[in-house]
């Protein structure tokens, strides 16, 4: 991280100043995750095509933030996501206005609420009664979500072990100030190349990423 931060530092503080511009109440919500989740599942029912009548329970930071959630390429979610390079569908239509609701006269709403904290509880606490039911739950989650997932940083596991000297080989790339998005799909493959035919090895051994990444470095290179 400290790699990444001190390399594109320039790009970072020049970002980190355009905030309280581009964010409603220049940015007081910034970590609230709700209108994340907002965005991102407009995003998701927005791909259906239909128009979207959408009720909130009564927020704050989802107040302060609708007035930007356009949908279009005026919307700054959007246009932060394609100077990311995102491919992803996004962009929505909507019948109506967001509308804000006291979640105690509406049991849509309540409904949303049991089954996100019954989600949560769930993936939470691993309770093995239910583990057909998490299971269940899983399939339907949307990508965006943050949960606990330790399989993610297992070196055991093929995406794992390709992404660590990934995320080395970037790291060196940061040091240098180059761009982080260059060739970026082609040593994907190499890595991806790499882990089929047994290169990454040491990373199965717990000899960590660092002796596979200047591997992986060079090949990328090649």
């Amino acid at each position: 991280m400290l790699r990444f931060a001190y390399g594109y530092r320039d790009i970072i503080t020049q970002d980190n100043a355009q905030l309280n511009t581009m964010l409603p109440d220049a940015g007081r919500w910034a970590l609230d995750l709700s209108a994340t989740g907002l965005w991102s599942h407009l995003n998701h029912w927005g791909r259906s095509g239909k128009l979207l009548s959408v009720r909130c329970d009564e927020s704050k930071p989802l107040r302060s933030y609708v007035g930007q959630c356009t949908g279009d390429d005026n919307d700054p979610g959007i246009r932060q996501a394609r100077k990311k390079h995102d491919s992803e569908p996004l962009g929505w239509k909507m019948l109506e206005p967001v509308a804000f609701v006291d979640s105690r006269n509406h049991p849509a709403v309540q409904l949303a609420d049991v089954i996100a904290s019954t989600a949560c509880t769930l993936f939470l606490k691993g309770l093995p009664v239910c583990d057909a039911i998490v299971e269940s739950i899983s399939r339907h989650g949307h990508p965006h979500s943050i949960l606990p997932d330790m399989d993610v940083i297992d070196p055991a596991n093929r995406s794992a072990a390709v992404n660590a000297p990934m995320l080395c080989d970037l790291a060196k790339r940061a040091e240098r100030h180059g761009d982080p998005y260059e060739n970026l799909e082609a040593m994907f493959h190499l890595a991806e190349v790499s882990w089929a035919r047994g290169d990454y090895e040491l990373i199965r051994s717990g000899a960590g990423p660092s002796a596979a990444a200047s591997m992986a470095s060079s090949t990328s290179r090649e």
